[in-house]
């Protein structure tokens, strides 16, 4: 049984889902902690368990907008107040739905329900009965950490599970950019007695049955969101020379050494970034091993705000009167008082 979570990278490596067990957890907490704080408009408790860094970021994410999808020229709002949010869906190996009451744990599904081939919740999702349709769409902190987009193998082991349990014949997928405040909806619906479904269902099969085999590293590595624990990613990183301050052990001297090496690092890393850049500018795009994908320069949309403009609507020189000043945590080398 493996997440629907993790068949985007489980499609080229088998051993994903057997390191970041912790980061599975963190993850699935804090999409928990954002759900409520859209139905609520108040920040949970639960929130001050998560770690820093990820509550300085979700904080910064905006709530899902009512959005109008128009199917055959009819229009459909949906809100996500309407929409089915946080819903466990689960698939046998013949892509039948399997029920699975949400107080059994993660950790029990296996032994509970082992024809399971796939386990997921969804963020949200709409039943457009009179189309016979799904809206299928899940929340990213940005639409640049999911390398297929509305392509990816978790937005379709949703979208079958769906509509196997409402008995719907087609499903679209979309993503709610949470940072940028925005939708991407896939162009077109995948229909259920399609070929092109037939193939998805090989890869998600494929992808949730494979366990032979060890780690393997590829393209794939850059789009995985457990790359940092995993040890075939790292293999070539001088692991030992962190290896006090990553066991939580380190002296002081041991914690300043580590500084120096984690600049040296970041430099090296600069310098190499800046070939590869160079070599593409010279010679082309990179192609992946599949041929599927590219890493390539591109020119990507960033929207902020005018200034100049508002001031101008406010009838006022500039905004200086309406900033506000806030602390924020940086660490770094300063003169010792």
């Amino acid at each position: 049984m493996r997440r629907i979570s993790s068949l985007p990278t489980a499609e080229f490596c088998p051993k994903v889902d057997r390191i970041g067990l912790d980061v599975e957890t963190n993850n699935s907490a804090r999409s928990t902690v954002f759900h409520e704080y859209c139905d609520t408009g108040k920040w949970p408790a639960e929130l001050m368990t998560l770690p820093l860094a990820d509550r300085e970021e979700i904080q910064k994410w905006r709530v899902p907008m009512p959005f109008d999808y128009q199917v055959g020229g009819v229009s459909n709002l949906l809100q996500y107040s309407n929409a089915y949010r946080e819903t466990r869906v689960a698939l046998d190996k013949n892509f039948e739905f399997v029920a699975i009451p949400l107080d059994v744990q993660q950790a029990d599904i296996e032994t509970y329900f082992p024809q399971a081939m796939v386990v997921g919740h969804l963020d949200m999702a709409w039943d457009i009965e009179a189309s016979d349709l799904v809206v299928i769409c899940d929340i990213k902190s940005s639409i640049y950490a999911v390398k297929e987009r509305t392509d990816s193998l978790q937005l379709h082991g949703y979208g079958i599970a769906l509509c196997k349990l409402l008995g719907r014949g087609r499903y679209v997928t979309a993503i709610w950019d949470a940072s940028e405040g925005r939708y991407y909806v896939a162009d077109s619906a995948i229909e259920m007695d399609g070929f092109e479904v037939a193939t998805i269902k090989d890869r998600i099969r494929r992808a949730a049955s494979e366990r032979d085999g060890n780690f393997r590293v590829g393209t794939h590595c850059s789009g995985c969101w457990k790359r940092s624990h995993c040890p075939a990613h790292l293999v070539d990183v001088p692991e030992g020379d962190f290896k006090a301050i990553l066991s939580g052990q380190a002296t002081e001297a041991e914690v300043r050494e580590t500084l120096i090496k984690k600049k040296q690092l970041k430099d090296l890393h600069d310098r190499v970034d800046e070939a590869c850049k160079a070599w593409v500018k010279l010679h082309g795009p990179v192609r992946s091993e599949d041929g599927k994908k590219w890493w390539r320069c591109e020119l990507r949309e960033r929207t902020r705000l005018d200034e100049k403009a508002v001031a101008t609507a406010l009838g006022v020189e500039n905004l200086d009167g309406y900033k506000a000043s806030f602390e924020h945590t940086q660490f770094d080398w300063r003169k010792v008082d």
